[in-house]
């Protein structure tokens, strides 16, 4: 079974079709959904663009100098860092181009747009706001009906994707939070299935 999975992989990080082996249906089952995911661990061998892997190393880098979460004085240091870090990374360029990443979530809110969360490596997050109260003036929810809520509407938790975004900033949260587990919100522009 592990052979089958490396083997899925490669398939989908190369582009090749082949049939499969013939297989019992719970097989056959585990296997379609292992073709259409792939782990967070897989995507870093994914050819990435060289500023989505500048984001994830500045990123990390901050999280791996983290103090413990006793010191607090420290945390919040470490947090401003990750702020001013990634504010420069975005003065330079506010776009994902062709970006890769891993379904985290997405759902439909009240009003019926859709929300999405992509991890780009463990930890580490791209979304939309989850609801209109939230997104009142960045307008990063999904419009329904619009190409986009259509493509988005059919992906699942897992899957690999390429997506295009405008980044908004980084989402504020406890200290912590913001150090070891980065999210960023951004208005996504093109997402389709990897």
């Amino acid at each position: 079974m592990r052979h089958r999975r490396i083997l899925t992989i490669a398939i989908l990080l190369c582009g090749l079709a082949v049939p499969a082996p013939a297989q019992d249906t719970d097989d056959q089952n585990r296997d379609e959904q292992n073709r259409e995911t792939i782990d967070l661990e897989a995507l870093s061998t994914l050819p990435m663009p060289q500023r989505e892997r500048d984001l994830i190393e500045i990123l990390s880098a901050i999280r791996r100098n983290a103090p413990s979460a006793s010191d607090k004085e420290a945390m919040r240091a470490a947090r401003l860092q990750r702020q001013i870090e990634e504010s420069r990374f975005m003065r330079e360029d506010a776009a994902a181009r062709d970006w890769i990443g891993i379904v985290e979530e997405s759902h439909t809110t009240k009003a019926g747009d859709l929300w999405l969360m992509i991890d780009i490596a463990p930890g580490i997050r791209i979304l939309t706001a989850k609801s209109h109260i939230v997104d009142a003036d960045d307008d990063t929810l999904i419009a329904a009906g619009s190409a986009l809520y259509d493509i988005v509407s059919q992906l699942r938790t897992g899957q690999a994707v390429r997506f295009s975004a405008t980044f908004e900033g980084g989402v504020i949260a406890a200290d912590e939070d913001m150090v070891k587990r980065p999210e960023i919100q951004a208005r996504f522009i093109l997402v389709t299935p990897h």
